[in-house]
């Protein structure tokens, strides 16, 4: 299978010009044919925690940004996952648009937050989201991948990848990737995390998205500044980094 991490730089609230870099670094990565592609965590707003209760949107949303992710998933027959805040009956969630090819759209809620996000954000419903059956996916998003139930309840339902959609600095990707490195080698999951770069909230997001086969072993990241993505042949043990000229 191949995998895809989309490293993009969001601008603040702007869905618009944040789907116009969704859209480059999905035609960037057509031609080597990827199955899947992941864009980082609330990637279509950028991670903006103080705006999410007035761009949050319902699972079901009909909108020109989910209209072009769905027309490109199926027309490449490619998977793409996309960040965005989702309203809740509780208030608004940290929520993961996965459209898979033909018309078929999965939201993935995040279950475990951090301290500093229950001030605008509540944590969604357990759920798991059939994205490839020979080779079954997690989905995790930024905080989850510190919380050991989350990777285990990954390894016991049977899944072959663990993805990990971050908005992170340079330093939280040095954790993370101490901590991804422990999951693909103590549950051998192939593992796969894409991040940011530039501002977010209130921090430098730090790029660096990566990528660790099932015995643990790192076999390449992205830089800490670049646009761009990082592809992954889990079968061939190959991979390939593209950055987007801008």
């Amino acid at each position: 299978m191949k995998i895809c991490a989309a490293q993009t730089r969001s601008f603040k609230g702007d869905i618009s010009r944040n789907l116009i870099r969704h859209i480059d670094l999905i035609n960037l990565s057509l031609p080597r044919e990827p199955d899947l592609i992941l864009f980082p965590e609330l990637s279509l707003t950028g991670y903006e925690p103080e705006l999410a209760s007035w761009l949050s949107v319902r699972e079901d949303v009909d909108a020109p940004w989910a209209t072009a992710l769905a027309e490109l998933s199926n027309t490449h027959q490619i998977s793409i996952g996309a960040g965005m805040p989702v309203w809740s009956e509780a208030g608004p969630c940290i929520g993961l648009f996965l459209f898979i090819p033909v018309n078929k759209r999965e939201v993935y809620l995040k279950q475990y937050l951090h301290q500093d996000e229950y001030p605008y954000f509540s944590p969604g419903n357990p759920r798991w989201l059939e994205v490839e059956k020979e080779n079954d996916i997690s989905l995790s998003i930024c905080y989850e991948i510190n919380v050991d139930e989350h990777a285990r309840l990954a390894y016991d339902r049977g899944a072959m990848i663990y993805l990990a959609s971050v908005a992170k600095s340079g330093a939280g990707m040095e954790q993370a990737h101490v901590r991804l490195n422990k999951i693909a080698s103590g549950y051998g999951l192939k593992t796969l995390i894409a991040n940011s770069v530039g501002p977010s909230d209130n921090f430098l997001s730090g790029g660096r998205s990566a990528y660790w086969n099932e015995k643990g072993k790192f076999i390449a990241q992205m830089d800490g500044e670049q646009e761009g993505i990082l592809l992954v042949d889990t079968t061939k043990n190959s991979s390939e980094i593209l950055y987007l000229k801008v």
